[in-house]
């Protein structure tokens, strides 16, 4: 009698729960993406420290342990600067991709015709246009978050070996352009003169 009654109620809520069964689905599919994610990261943080880690002897070992450890810690600061960076940029992105693909003129279209017209092509192109925007919106996501990972670590790993090369202290001109190109990864204009 009780699986019934739960019959019944699925059966009236079917809608609801195709909804949140689709979402929960993407959102574990978002969660393991991610995790796939964090996982490739420390495997390439592993490639970048194995050739390191190659050398032996007692007192090198603890010297490339301590370097490991900076090249490390090192690595997971430019990954929060790359999180902040793309969090910064998701407002601009956002706005452009809804100006791109925007449903606006199709609903003006529709309500223009009215019941003149079969209306089944305008509500076809409004399903595409939401499709598009989903779409897209990650797509593109997934590509800026791509390039701004893939230059912030560039830029980093090159400060970082200026840095190393210099003794840890950069001198003027190299830390100048080391500033002006993670300002330019913000988006902010250059300094000329300092």
């Amino acid at each position: 009698r009780k699986a019934m009654g739960l019959v019944r109620w699925l059966w009236r809520h079917k809608r609801s729960v195709a909804v949140v069964s689709v979402a929960a689905a993407g959102a574990y599919t978002a969660y393991r993406l991610w995790r796939r994610g964090r996982s490739l990261e420390e495997l390439l943080l592993e490639q970048l420290l194995g050739a390191a880690a190659a050398d032996g002897g007692g007192g090198a070992a603890a010297a490339t342990r301590r370097s490991e450890e900076r090249l490390h810690e090192h690595f997971r600061v430019t990954q929060r600067e790359c999180d902040a960076l793309l969090e910064r940029h998701v407002a601009a992105l956002r706005a452009q991709v809804q100006s791109q693909l925007d449903p606006k003129p199709v609903r003006a279209r529709m309500r223009a015709e009215g019941s003149e017209a079969d209306g089944s092509g305008g509500w076809r192109e409004l399903k595409v246009l939401g499709f598009a925007r989903a779409v897209g919106s990650v797509y593109v996501l997934a590509l800026l978050a791509l390039r701004l990972r893939v230059r912030l670590n560039i830029v980093a790993r090159h400060y970082l070996a200026e840095r190393e090369a210099s003794g840890g202290v950069l001198a003027g001109p190299e830390k100048r352009h080391a500033r002006e190109l993670v300002r330019e990864q913000r988006g902010r204009p250059r300094e000329h003169g300092r």
